[in-house]
This record gives structure tokens, C-alpha cells and sequence, in this order.
């Protein structure tokens, strides 16, 4: 994911630099034009009316733009690769966290039916210790009631 944000953000400064250079290859053609040829535009090799640097002609312009625009268009669909490829990894997430979900949804479900079968049990078993108990005592009292009629 950092490599996707590092690669867009060179993209953009690219393009933003090759945006500068278009504009700064535009004022020089104009002022070249302007001012060796005055209202007319048709030289394609004129010199700039700056020292030490020529105007590029309008065929190595066209090419470098064609080779800018060559690198955006790769970039751009090396990002669609890539959104591509991230959007099959989230789908594949999505499967797996549903079927995660499902199963975890299953055992819920079966704990809580144990819980209830369990809560059930334990109500039964408090129940029944009651039963014996009461059982207990009362065999006692009847047999030390037997026992005393039968001394007497």
C-alpha cells in the first residue's frame, strides 16, 4: 500500500513537472516566434531570444510530449492493475470473513442451545438434590416413628 502511495505521488510530481515544462517549452516557441519572426509562427528551428538556450522545434516538442504522455498512460494502467488486484483481495476477504462468520454463528448457536440444555440439567440436578433430601428425611422420621411404636 505505501509503494501504490509512493508511486502515485511520484505520478503526480511528474506530471506537475512535465505540466511546468510544457508551459515553460510554450514561452519559449512564443517569445522565439515573436520576436525572430514577428507575427509569424511557421519556423520550426528558430533560435530563443534568450542567451545560451534554443528553442526546441516543434518535432522534439510533439515527441517529448509523446513520451510524457506514454509514461501516464503506463502509469495508469499499472494503477488500475493495482486497484484491480486489491479489489480481488478484498472480495477474497469478504469471502472469508462471511464463511468465518457463518461458522462462528454455528457455534454460537450451539452453545447456546447447550447453555439452555445445560441450565436445564443443573434446574433438574437442584431439583432432584431437593427430592433426595427430602426423601431422606422423611425415611428417617418414619423409621424413628416405627421404631418408637414398635418399643412401645
Amino acid at each position: 500500500m505505501k509503494r501504490h502511495h509512493h508511486q502515485a505521488a511520484a505520478a503526480q510530481a511528474s506530471s506537475g513537472s512535465a505540466f511546468a515544462e510544457r508551459d515553460e517549452l510554450f514561452r519559449r516557441s512564443a517569445a522565439s516566434d515573436g520576436s525572430a519572426h514577428g507575427a509569424s509562427s511557421s519556423s520550426s528551428s528558430s533560435t530563443s531570444s534568450r542567451p545560451g538556450e534554443t528553442a526546441i522545434t516543434m518535432m522534439e516538442y510533439g515527441a517529448r510530449e509523446h513520451g510524457k504522455l506514454a509514461q501516464v498512460d503506463s502509469s495508469i494502467d499499472e494503477m488500475l492493475g493495482n486497484a484491480v488486484n486489491m479489489l480481488d483481495s478484498l472480495k477474497s476477504q469478504r469471502a472469508t470473513l462471511k464463511s468465518a462468520h457463518r461458522r462462528a454463528l454455528d457455534v454460537f448457536n450451539t452453545l447456546g442451545l447447550s447453555n439452555t440444555v445445560m441450565r436445564y440439567i443443573e434446574k433438574r440436578s437442584a431439583q432432584d438434590w431437593w427430592i433426595l433430601t427430602g426423601g431422606m428425611i422423611f425415611t428417617i422420621v418414619f423409621m424413628v416413628m416405627f421404631y418408637r411404636w414398635w418399643m412401645s
